[in-house]
């Protein structure tokens, strides 16, 4: 019975389950350059007025990073379509310190990088275009991220997202180079004397790799040569 279900449930999938990967980079800063300043000791002198110590630190975003993750997507009829993706996106944060008494900026300064690990989830609804070979398409819809370090803990995690891109078929493949805008909402407060503030509005170039299904016209997993051998799926447990 097990087996059944299974082979109906790939069957079925075969016309409307697309399985891929997507990858690109950002043409945008993750960052907005921001600068802190803030008091860290008073020194007394014996005499004349105290000595005020402060610091100040520049945070601004570093090299542009990859986006890379996996991506489906669920075909609709009349040209729509569901897509969910899971990307992963490394961004470098790098804040630059100096230290002043009083009116006098002590000479050097100290540059610390911090690593975020990001991951964003977008879920987008999909139109194609109905034309014959190349099809463009049009997507929105939320995107939601999560942060891994301290210092973008308050990151926004919620924003919409909007794309314009192209699909072409390769056999049982399908390439979907796009351009995707994301807008994320405003950042939480933080107790830190500096922190990451990033910027709302992101670009970035993506392109896909996905299976296509059959509804478009490819073969089907009974044909010949290497399809007898390609297997895509979902895998998950728990330890």
């Amino acid at each position: 019975m097990f087996v059944g279900c299974v082979s109906a449930f790939s069957a079925l999938a075969q016309n409307w389950l697309s399985i891929g990967v997507k990858g690109g980079v950002s043409l945008t800063d993750p960052f907005a350059d921001r600068t802190y300043s803030y008091v860290t000791g008073t020194i007394r002198q014996p005499f004349g007025p105290p000595i005020v110590e402060a610091q100040t630190t520049r945070v601004f975003g570093g090299s542009r990073s990859f986006i890379l993750g996996p991506t489906l997507e669920v075909e609709l009829p009349f040209g729509l379509a569901v897509e969910a993706d899971a990307l992963y996106r490394p961004m470098d944060l790098k804040a630059q310190q100096t230290t002043s008494l009083g009116n006098f900026v002590l000479p050097g300064s100290t540059t610390l990088l911090t690593r975020i690990d990001a991951w964003e989830f977008p879920i987008l609804a999909k139109y194609r275009l109905p034309l014959p070979l190349m099809k463009p398409y049009v997507e929105a819809g939320p995107s939601f991220r999560a942060t891994s370090a301290s210092l973008a803990q308050h990151m926004s995690g919620v924003g919409f997202s909007a794309g314009i891109g192209v699909e072409s078929h390769i056999g049982p493949l399908r390439i979907a180079p796009e351009v995707r805008y994301t807008h994320w909402g405003s950042d939480g407060s933080y107790t830190v004397p500096y922190h990451a503030s990033s910027y709302p509005n992101q670009v970035e170039f993506l392109a896909g790799l996905a299976t296509a299904p059959a509804a478009f016209g490819t073969a089907s997993p009974a044909g010949s040569g290497w399809l007898r051998r390609l297997s895509f799926g979902v895998k998950a447990g728990c330890r």
